[in-house]
């Protein structure tokens, strides 16, 4: 599907871009007991998009499950919410860009939750826990 892989992080996760997309990532696949998508990133065009975003998910009760923060994977400023049917959304501006050549190899970064969230942030339980993928036969 020409899906990119920007990192790992050790045992859990890959971080992956819709190649030619440049951002670090688009969508991230995580190590779990069944086949899973922990979230999925929509670029923001300014930081203040972040915290208007936050301020109006506080307003309307929509949870906020990590952030605002800074990952030290792809740089960048994020927001991590729920939507209606519990599935992870985050909001990031700043994100690493890869050019369509020559770009970096993936590195595979330490499982740490300051690599997460250099600010010390740290998750809600209910991050991730939703996006199982069924498989048809």
């Amino acid at each position: 599907m020409n899906f990119r892989v920007s990192d790992y992080m050790e045992d859990s996760f890959a971080f992956m871009r819709c190649f030619p997309n440049p951002y670090h990532h688009s969508f991230a696949l995580g190590k779990s007991t069944r086949d899973n998508l922990n979230h999925i990133n929509f670029m923001v065009t300014d930081i203040n998009d972040i915290g208007i975003a936050r301020n109006r998910m506080i307003d309307h009760n929509i949870p906020i499950v990590f952030g605002p923060g800074r990952h030290a994977p792809s740089d960048s400023i994020f927001l991590y919410f729920l939507d209606p049917d519990g599935l992870t959304n985050e909001y990031s501006f700043g994100m690493e860009e890869f050019p369509e050549q020559d770009a970096r190899k993936p590195r595979m970064l330490e499982k740490s939750l300051d690599i997460l969230d250099t600010w010390g942030g740290r998750t809600d339980p209910r991050f991730g826990t939703t996006g199982k993928i069924e498989t048809v036969s």
